[in-house]
């Protein structure tokens, strides 16, 4: 996709296709927001092959470059402190495939739909869990023109542990904003058309105020030296 034919969509509203996924927890400080499963999903190591048990920064799916109904793009899943024998938890990096819409601009909300479904077996890395609610239903994902994904998700049925609150906003916002095809630069979320507020580093957003990954500086950080030990960054 060219530069001026991304730019040109910008603005155009993401549809939901008819397919979609249930939100299972709350995630709002003080009010409806973004759910989590009650904890993270993880895959026994046992029942992981031997070669998968290898870590790595990036973990992969098989991605085929020459498949035109799929496209390559990354989500971000929790590398836990006790995983990696550290205090806290990290973001970890995931390439993974994805169905290539008809329409370009319904990418974020492929995308999102996405990392909520995806397992830490998938890539191959039992190490890793996922905040993100696997039953998460996102009617629709509108990129503005100054760059503010606007996701609009459904069904919230109970309340979650608040760190997972966070963790799983974070990967939403991180998995945006690493998208490859277009210029996410903040995620701005709501409820059923209501803006919301959603769980931050530093405590909680106002409702519907955009949240960027400056809003999670640790986070943010540890990716960066990690980029930066690595050669990426």
């Amino acid at each position: 996709m060219s530069h001026d034919a991304g730019a040109a969509r910008l603005g155009r509203r993401v549809r939901r296709t008819s397919t979609g996924f249930a939100i299972s927890g709350c995630l709002l400080l003080g009010a409806c927001g973004i759910p989590t499963d009650s904890e993270p999903r993880a895959i026994p190591r046992e029942a992981v092959p031997e070669p998968a048990k290898e870590p790595a920064r990036l973990a992969t799916t098989t991605l085929d470059p020459t498949d035109p109904t799929t496209q390559a793009q990354t989500v971000f899943l929790v590398q836990t402190g006790e995983a990696t024998g550290t205090r806290g938890e990290r973001l970890e990096p995931v390439a993974i495939d994805v169905p290539t819409p008809a329409d370009p601009d319904d990418l974020p909300r492929v995308l999102l739909e996405r990392l909520a479904r995806i397992t830490p077996a998938e890539v191959g890395r039992p190490g890793l869990q996922n905040a993100v609610p696997s039953e998460t239903r996102v009617l629709d994902a509108t990129l503005t023109a100054d760059g503010v994904l606007e996701v609009n998700l459904a069904n919230l049925e109970q309340n979650i542990e608040s760190a997972l609150q966070r963790l799983a906003i974070a990967q939403i916002v991180f998995t945006a904003t690493e998208l490859t095809a277009l210029p996410v630069r903040a995620v701005r979320f709501s409820v059923e058309g209501q803006p919301v507020a959603v769980p931050t580093e530093g405590g909680s957003s106002e409702p519907g105020q955009p949240v960027t990954r400056t809003d999670y500086p640790t986070l943010a950080a540890q990716l960066a030296s990690t980029d930066t030990q690595l050669g990426t960054g």
